[in-house]
């Protein structure tokens, strides 16, 4: 069964990109919703019974010399099933 690609998100570093996407059988996907907040924004999606949740956010990572960095990021994820299918 052919995979695609639903949802790719990209961060650009000095060291090259960072890529976190979600694959699929599944080629149907609907963006539900987008918030933006202080440190960072969230998307919703839904999908074959499925509904996703994204979060990207800044992290200021302490340094000891009291400094921080402050261009650091997180992902959350939350795949949450809401109808019963048959997934092989």
């Amino acid at each position: 069964m052919k995979k695609h690609k639903l949802i790719a998100k990209i961060f650009k570093t000095p060291l090259g990109d960072v890529t976190c996407s979600l694959v699929s059988s599944n080629r149907q996907i609907a963006r539900s919703g987008f918030s933006q907040y202080r440190n960072g924004n969230s998307e919703s999606f839904e999908t074959g019974g499925f509904s996703i949740k994204w979060w990207k956010f800044k992290i200021g990572v302490p340094l000891y010399n009291g400094g921080s960095i402050v261009d650091s990021h997180g992902w959350i994820w939350r795949v949450e099933k809401t109808t019963e299918m048959n997934i092989s």
